[in-house]
């Protein structure tokens, strides 16, 4: 089999398994305005961001059409690269809904390739094997579980935090290429480092924040399997980390600078009031944004059996206490699960390793026995 083909066959077998998630988004039903507590907000800021690039070529950090005309500072706050994309998307004639349908695919398709290379390139140095099976587990798993892409695209709405949760694992590879590449692949690797990590920032915050602490997590499980590797991989890291603070200096400096400039504490009930959006194109009033609504009746005990996640940030009133989601109990037994397959595997594959050392140095001595 040709070595395109054979490459190409887990990709498009993923592709088909994946399919309950990502055909979805093509459905014509679809409501994305009716999402949770984004989809609305999202899809008015590309349109924003589209209004706003028709009058000046400078990018804009305050967009005059929000809060009843009064304008918001939304782009100076807010990472801007999903509404950039969507505006560049709607330039070659797509609509605002397409554009956010195409980036929304996009970031599935990210996370489920990024991961599948991710996965297939440790298990690889790991076992000395390249077989995909592992890869596209894990990037199942990944693309499966119920936030990243479920639950941020089609309850919530929440495009930005979709599409960088789908860079993460371009990232972690990046940043695991820092310890393994060459010495002559030092640039290249730096590069892709800093530049994946800014994206990631520049198209949802909080996602950074994750992005580098599983990138920590990752780094203390490489020096530790090999130490030798540490001092260069953490220079790369670190200069590609300085090029990802200048590559980002442009939109971090003035939010951090006008940081005294906000006053969430002043946010009372209700908020319909402060977060109205858009004026209505058809001359009605703007719709305000509607957010997780009233606490969801829950069935009592320990133990939230919707399967979603609760929320513990937000206004006071508008959530119930916290207690774990099914979900996160799913989760937990599937990684519990995952460790001790790991634990159990890791001893099993040495002892067979040594018996084939034992069963190769026998080989090796009875020949010698027959040449004497």
């Amino acid at each position: 089999m040709r070595p395109i083909v054979k490459g190409t066959l887990p990709l498009a077998l993923l592709l088909v398994l994946l399919y309950p998630v990502w055909s979805i988004m093509l459905r014509p039903d679809l409501d994305l305005w009716a999402t949770d507590d984004a989809g609305e907000t999202h899809l008015q800021r590309i349109y924003a961001m589209r209004l706003v690039f028709r009058e000046t070529l400078a990018f804009p950090r305050w967009i005059p059409d929000l809060y009843r005309g009064y304008g918001y500072p939304v782009f100076n706050f807010y990472s801007p690269m999903v509404y950039l994309v969507g505006h560049l998307l709607t330039i070659t004639g797509v609509s605002v809904w397409n554009a956010f349908r195409v980036i929304g695919l996009g970031s599935m398709a990210s996370g489920a390739i990024g991961t599948y290379y991710f996965v297939r390139v440790s298990y690889q140095r790991q076992n000395g094997t390249s077989t995909p099976f592992a890869a596209v587990v894990g990037s199942l798993m990944y693309v499966l579980a119920p936030y990243p892409f479920v639950i941020n695209m089609y309850l919530r709405g929440n495009l930005p935090e979709a599409l960088s949760l789908g860079l993460v694992p371009w990232f972690l590879l990046a940043v695991d290429q820092c310890f393994i590449a060459a010495r002559r692949a030092t640039i290249r690797t730096v590069l892709i480092a800093a530049v994946t990590g800014a994206t990631i920032v520049l198209t949802h915050q909080l996602s950074g924040l994750l992005a580098l602490g599983a990138a920590i997590v990752w780094i203390v499980g490489r020096v530790a399997a090999s130490p030798s590797s540490a001092r260069l991989g953490f220079a790369r890291v670190a200069l590609g980390g300085l090029v990802s603070g200048g590559l980002l200096a442009s939109t971090g400096i003035p939010s951090i600078l006008e940081l005294p400039a906000v006053h969430y504490e002043n946010a009372t009930m209700p908020v319909a009031q402060l977060l109205e959006k858009l004026v209505d194109v058809s001359g009605g009033p703007p719709r305000p944004i509607v957010l997780h609504g009233p606490a969801v009746p829950v069935l009592p005990g320990a133990v939230d059996w919707a399967w979603m996640y609760r929320y513990p940030w937000g206004i006071a009133p508008t959530f119930a206490p916290m207690k774990p989601a099914s979900t996160h109990m799913v989760i937990a037994v599937i990684t519990l699960v995952s460790l001790t397959g790991i634990g159990i595997s890791g001893p099993l594959r040495r002892r067979r390793n040594d018996e084939s050392a034992v069963v190769i140095a026998l080989r090796y001595s009875g020949q010698r026995s027959c040449s004497l």
